[in-house]
């Protein structure tokens, strides 16, 4: 790291104190500059940049105390040291007028060579130590732009990798693995809002024939347009518009339900129809897309996988309808069982279960065998005329046990036998508006009962209705 070469200016009215001064500082490494006058001397150190001035005070015209003052009023000279070379009077008030109007330090004539080059010495070393720093400084600060530039360029980077990783490559819109993080993360939050989520898969309708037909390049150009109208069409800022695969597509629909949905999913049916993208190998002369729409209200008991096999199973029912449709999902049967098996298993009577009083047990015996006569029913995928059946005998036999066990607590003066009485109010009601809710399918009805009643048969006879046996 080299450092330009220090200048110092010698200011002096007489030639051979010029001559002489020069003379005592003459060396390769210094360049140094002389002026005759104040004025001179201003007028250079506005060109040229020095380390050190030595300037005679008694001159003519403008004395050094004179040139000191204007030289601290300047900016680019105010922090050049000065060292005043004289012959005056060392009396103090001198001394101190010098050091008021910026001098650093005094040299008395006649000069003493070992003193005045110590004393350049000390200033040559602080402007050189200063340089280095300023060289430094600059350095670093270049360093600093280049890390901040190839800071700025890793970000870039990163920005470019994290969008082609989330992306689809030939239509720029997400892709598969986002839209299984996305589908994710919005499934969460709808079931912490306790609100629905939907999706759409569509289908380009024979989309091989189109390649086949066209060419691949015109393949590609028509999923780019494809693409770009889902986007176009998803206009919530909470859509989300996915190339689920190959000529696949997906659309993401948080806080949306079925009917909602299916609006979103024929108007991108008819957007696409309207490109008017020309299909030889269709039964439609332009291309057209399929699509199915499965809405899920997020919990427990459902899954986003149900919700997709859903989807995928009415995108499955478009096609063999004649396709350039959409279809909504029907909850089926299989569905239900499927979320049962996981969720309820046969209640297997024990010990556990007896309260000590004979009647009362049987009727729970009778009660545990006709819910698990129910689920027997509907995972063996019986006749619906018998699963309403059998479910009918649960209720009346469930409504005529709660009517004799409340005459029973009546008999014994049970105290708090009206609370319990409430519990199996809020059982009837329950039921009632589960089977309101689901009375065009019973299956999903005794399905959606059992669920209940399994895990409210266990607590109820094990918590409720031990209580009253201590009492008695």
């Amino acid at each position: 790291m080299s450092v330009e070469k220090p200048s110092i200016l010698i200011v002096d009215d007489r030639p051979e104190n010029l001559i002489s001064l020069e003379a005592l500082l003459r060396d390769d490494n210094i360049n140094i500059v002389t002026a005759n006058s104040g004025e001179k001397a201003l007028s250079i150190m506005i060109e040229m940049e020095f380390s050190l001035v030595l300037m005679d005070v008694q001159m003519p015209e403008m004395d050094g105390f004179e040139v000191a003052s204007l030289m601290r009023g300047m900016k680019k000279t105010r922090n050049i040291p000065i060292i005043f070379v004289t012959a005056i009077s060392k009396e103090q008030q001198y001394i101190f007028k010098g050091y008021e109007v910026g001098a650093i330090d005094y040299i008395y004539k006649p000069i003493d060579s070992v003193i005045l080059k110590s004393k350049v010495q000390v200033f040559l070393e602080l402007f050189k130590q200063k340089k280095l720093y300023q060289i430094q400084a600059i350095e670093l600060e270049n360093r600093v732009k280049e890390l901040e530039y190839v800071k700025a360029e890793l970000e870039e980077a990163n920005r470019l990798l994290s969008h082609l990783s989330s992306h689809d490559g030939l239509t720029g819109i997400l892709n598969r693995r986002s839209f299984d993080e996305i589908v994710e993360r919005e499934w969460n939050k709808c079931y912490q809002e306790n609100s629905s989520i939907s999706i759409i898969l569509l289908d380009v309708d024979f989309f091989k024939k189109y390649n086949d037909i066209y060419g691949h390049v015109a393949g590609d150009n028509c999923l780019k347009l494809i693409a770009k109208t889902i986007s176009k069409t998803a206009i919530k800022p909470s859509d989300y518009a996915v190339r689920y695969g190959g000529e696949e597509f997906a659309v993401i629909l948080p806080k949306t339900n079925e009917e909602e949905a299916l609006k979103v999913a024929e108007q991108i049916r008819l957007n696409i129809k309207d490109l008017g993208i020309e299909h030889r190998g269709s039964s439609i002369p332009e291309v057209t897309v399929s699509l199915g729409i499965a809405e899920s209200k997020p919990s427990r008991s459902n899954s986003i996988e149900n919700m997709i096999h859903r989807a995928d199973k009415a995108l499955y029912r478009a096609k063999c309808l004649g396709r350039n449709q959409s279809q909504v999902s029907k909850i089926e049967i299989v569905d239900i069982v499927e979320q049962m098996q996981e969720n309820i298993n046969l209640i297997q009577w024990n010990n556990t279960f007896e309260t000590g009083i004979s009647a009362i047990d049987e009727q729970h015996r009778i009660l545990i065998n006709k819910t698990n006569e129910l689920y027997s029913l509907i995972i063996k995928k019986n006749e619906t005329i018998n699963i309403k059946k059998t479910l009918d005998e649960l209720l009346d036999y469930t409504y005529y046990h709660f009517r004799e066990e409340e005459l029973f607590l009546e008999t014994v003066s049970y105290i708090y036998k009206k609370e319990h009485a409430k519990e199996h109010l809020e059982f009837k009601d329950y039921i009632n508006n589960l089977l309101m809710i689901h009375n065009e399918n019973i299956s999903i009805s005794a399905i959606g009962i059992l669920t209940f009643l399994n895990k409210w048969i266990i607590n109820h006879i094990k918590i409720s209705d031990m209580e009253y046996t201590k009492h008695i």
